[in-house]
């Protein structure tokens, strides 16, 4: 997986919320993993999960944009 800043997906941008004081992210990354294979998770699956959550990521940072039939088109981040 490619890491980004949060600031480039929206979902998370709108929140302007990146930390929280006292909290590290990558203890708490490195305890969910563990957690995953505790419950019998393997890698595979733990990798297709991450994926499937960067999708949805990615997926909300689409815009959309009305045509000129009324219907919805993928609006054009070129303006």
């Amino acid at each position: 997986l490619q890491l980004y800043q949060p600031e480039y997906f929206g979902y998370i941008a709108n929140s302007r919320c990146y930390t929280i004081q006292g909290v590290d992210d990558a203890e708490d990354f490195k305890e969910t993993v563990q957690a995953m294979h505790t419950v019998g998770i393997d890698d595979a699956t733990q990798q297709n999960m991450f994926s499937l959550v960067a999708s949805v990521l990615h997926l909300g940072n689409i815009q959309f944009a009305e045509n000129n039939s009324g219907n919805a088109d993928v609006a054009d981040e070129n303006g």
